[in-house]
């Protein structure tokens, strides 16, 4: 598809979905922003929650090192360090998509209009 193409047919749908809603096309626009804007809010919050988890995971491993060799801390070190592990990947991912929607909504927007498509 063409530029004018890929224009018209976005203009199509979104005509097609304010009807379908029954409101104008700018204001189904700004909705769609707006909620790009709060989907990168949400992420942000789950980014900090991650953080968090991570932050209590190596303060749990620290904990159990420290602890006295005659008891079994074992499972503390391996759960810590598994979820841990995922919290990090979590937080890394939600970030970044947080970052890139609450930089760029526009984007986002018209990527969900053109998965409409």
């Amino acid at each position: 598809m063409q530029d004018t193409e890929v224009a018209q047919a976005t203009s199509e749908v979104l005509d097609v979905l304010a009807a379908r809603f029954g409101t104008t096309v700018a204001h189904l626009w700004d909705v769609l922003l707006r909620q790009a804007v709060v989907e990168g809010w949400v992420n942000f919050a789950w980014a900090v929650i991650s953080a968090l988890v991570v932050v209590a995971c190596v303060k749990t491993f620290l904990w159990a090192q420290r602890q006295d060799s005659r008891f079994d801390y074992e499972p503390h070190l391996v759960v810590s360090v598994i979820v841990g592990a995922l919290a990090t990947i979590t937080c890394g991912f939600t970030a970044t998509d947080a970052f890139l929607r609450l930089m760029n909504p526009e984007f986002y927007a018209l990527k969900f209009v053109l998965g409409a498509m």
